[in-house]
């Protein structure tokens, strides 16, 4: 396989082109990436599906069907949105403390 390089202002080799349009470390990320967000969905799938079918029995035996359902359902929307507020808060403070190590 052929690479069209470059350098750069420090000397380092940057990959500009390749005969198939990609390199193959943005393959490896792709690849991760989409391995990754599989096991989250599917994460996801199961919790929800537990949480409809045995978690209102499981943790809420006290109450109506119903409600220990929407109970399960409920916590399981927290961690469905909490997820991204999470991340968010981490990259913000990961930025804030890698710029006073600068």
């Amino acid at each position: 396989m052929l690479r069209a390089a470059t350098r750069d202002l420090v000397g380092e080799d940057i990959v500009v082109a390749s005969p198939t349009g990609l390199s193959k470390e943005y393959r490896k990320v792709v690849a991760a990436s989409v391995f990754g967000t599989i096991i989250e969905w599917y994460d996801f799938l199961i919790y929800g599906t537990a949480a409809a079918l045995l978690f209102n029995k499981l943790f809420f035996p006290t109450y109506d069907p119903l409600v220990g359902t929407l109970a399960a359902l409920a916590a399981y929307g927290v961690g469905f949105l909490g997820r991204p507020l999470g991340a968010s808060s981490s990259a913000i403070s990961g930025t804030a403390s890698d710029a006073k190590r600068c």
